[in-house]
């Protein structure tokens, strides 16, 4: 008798068999009126539509929804620190008289100067080898992500930008209550932890993976769901689940998450927070 999945290997199934099904977006014709795009999950066959079903039973309602709607709504930005940023120096903000946050001031002023026209070759559209890998290095770079929150802000903060969460997929991460509560459940309160792992069965797992090639597994580099972790589910959260959508389903809902690439100090500061 063939054992049942574990959530976690469900769920990545599940994940990644919408992924090969998920439908290319059309582009829009030039010259012709701008119109909202169609739900792009309409697309999906008959057979596979009976997925996102699945998925929205087995998280807890409404969560597939809502993080459906984070995505919609364009609260979710990729900050995202390129490999090829480490080896760039910062940038100078110190004037000549040695102040620091003015720009330098130009003479004369440029305004009114009309500069003559660039050849073709310095306006043309980036080439394929060029998107390439511009795409390999934001997949190789660092990234976390920011989701503002969709809930209105209230009182004497009504005017500002609400609360925004940081999220790490691949850390399996999110700073909102609700994945601390998923992630530390009452009914654990008294379960005892298991201190005394065998070590050396730990270093022969790392080796082991260290060894397979690298895929993608709902829950990060987390311990939960997995054979040696407490054997429960994985916990998440309407945040932390609209990131892995946009990132996992890229053919189709990468369009709605917003990209940000951000120098070293800016990630070290957005880290801190």
């Amino acid at each position: 008798m063939t054992p049942l999945p574990t959530p976690r290997t469900l769920l990545t199934s599940l994940i990644d068999t919408v992924t090969s099904t998920l439908p290319t977006p059309s582009q829009q014709q030039v010259n012709e009126p701008y119109s909202a795009p169609d739900n792009p999950l309409k697309n999906l066959p008959t057979s596979h539509r009976a997925l996102l079903t699945t998925l929205h039973v087995l998280f807890p309602p409404p969560m597939l929804l809502q993080a459906l709607d984070l995505l919609d709504r364009g609260l979710v930005t990729r900050l995202i620190f390129p490999p090829s940023h480490s080896s760039q120096s910062p940038q100078n903000c110190h004037g000549d008289d040695g102040s620091k946050g003015k720009a330098p001031e130009v003479y004369p002023p440029q305004a009114h100067i009309h500069l003559p026209d660039l050849p073709a070759s310095a306006t043309s559209s980036p080439t394929s080898e060029d998107i390439e890998r511009i795409e390999n290095e934001k997949r190789r770079g660092m990234k976390m992500y920011l989701v503002r929150s969709s809930q209105p802000t209230k009182g004497r903060y009504a005017a500002g930008i609400g609360t925004v969460y940081h999220v790490h997929v691949e850390s399996w991460n999110c700073s909102c209550a609700a994945f601390a509560f998923a992630a530390f459940p009452a009914s654990s309160y008294n379960v005892p932890w298991n201190l005394e792992q065998d070590s050396r069965q730990d270093y022969e797992m790392g080796m082991e993976e260290e060894k397979e090639e690298e895929e993608w597994e709902f829950g990060g580099l987390s311990r939960d769901g997995k054979d040696g972790g407490d054997g429960g589910g994985v916990p998440v959260c309407k945040h932390l689940l609209a990131c892995v959508l946009g990132e996992r389903w890229s053919e189709v809902l990468g369009s709605y998450v917003k990209e940000k690439v951000v120098s070293r100090e800016e990630m070290a500061g957005y880290g801190a927070e």
